[in-house]
């Protein structure tokens, strides 16, 4: 099965000490799909960071985090971080 396509997509930079990170948020009409696809097409890392459920993975030097909550999808990249600092930088922009 497909994915359905993002009615809107917000796209940000942060700069870290150590290099940049890329957060893209794609809102979707219905999450169960990508969720699934999210669950299914990681490396098994997890990460539980407050009440989601973060998939992470490095591939070729690019830590890529994942996570869903309501009708959004997150996705973290970053060529320079590890994926310690990525999930770090995903609990500072949540308060945790």
């Amino acid at each position: 099965s497909g994915l359905v396509g993002s009615e809107m997509c917000i796209r940000d930079s942060y700069k870290s000490e150590r290099g940049e990170i890329r957060l893209i948020i794609d809102y979707f009409d219905d999450i169960g799909d990508i969720k699934t696809f999210i669950e299914q097409n990681n490396d098994g890392c997890q990460s539980q960071i407050r009440n989601y459920n973060v998939y992470y993975t490095t591939n070729n030097g690019t830590t890529v985090a994942t996570w869903t909550s309501e009708n959004k999808i997150y996705k973290i990249a970053s060529d320079s971080l590890s994926s310690e600092e990525v999930l770090l930088f995903i609990k500072t922009f949540y308060g945790v």
